[in-house]
């Protein structure tokens, strides 16, 4: 089995990490595409945006801990 460089063994690895990348964003875009699904799905799409704002930011304080 013949040693690859230093270099081969890095490009190797970015382009792993470029498609890793590719599917994070692709799995989080997926999640937002669930997250809007399931609020339309409960009349949330009726609120208006300050509404909206007000309680993910409770959901989050709730569930989450955080306190934006």
């Amino acid at each position: 089995m013949p040693k690859i460089s230093i270099k081969e063994a890095e490009l190797k690895l970015q382009e792993k990490i470029k498609k890793s990348q590719k599917r994070l964003k692709k799995l989080r875009q997926n999640r937002k595409s669930e997250i809007g699904a399931l609020a339309i799905s409960l009349g949330l799409d009726k609120l208006d945006d300050e509404a909206l704002k007000k309680a993910f930011k409770d959901i989050a304080e709730k569930h989450l801990g955080n306190a934006a």
